[in-house]
C-alpha cells in the first residue's frame, strides 16, 4: 500500500517517512536505513527525514553515524531543543 502511494507521489516526504517506520517496525531495519537515506539525500531540507535517517542508524545500533547525523541535522535546524521534530526524537530516547 505505501509503496503504491509512493509510486503515485513520489515527492512526499511523510508517506517516505511512514515506510521507513514500517520497515523498521517489521524487522527489516537495513531497509529502512536505505528508506531513509534516500529520503534524506532527496530532501536534504527536511529535518523530519534527516531524524529518519538518525533513527535508522540508532536501530542499527550505528551510534558514531546517528551522532552524526543528529549534529549535521541541530546545524541545519537550530531551533530550541525541545521544540518541533527534535523533540519528537528525544521523547523517543530509553532513558538510561
Amino acid at each position: 500500500m505505501l509503496r503504491e502511494k509512493l509510486a503515485a507521489d513520489p515527492d512526499n516526504i511523510p508517506i517516505r517517512l511512514e515506510m521507513a517506520k514500517a520497515y523498521l517496525d517489521r524487522g527489516y531495519p537495513d531497509v529502512a536505513l536505505e528508506v531513509a537515506r534516500l529520503a534524506a539525500a532527496r530532501f536534504p531540507e527536511s529535518g523530519e527525514a534527516q531524524l529518519a535517517l538518525v533513527r535508522a542508524l540508532r536501530e542499527m545500533n550505528r551510534r558514531p553515524e546517528a551522532i552524526d547525523g543528529l549534529v549535521a541535522f541541530l546545524k541545519a535546524h537550530p531551533q530550541g531543543p525541545r521544540t518541533g521534530p527534535i523533540a519528537r526524537l528525544s521523547a523517543q530516547q530509553p532513558r538510561l
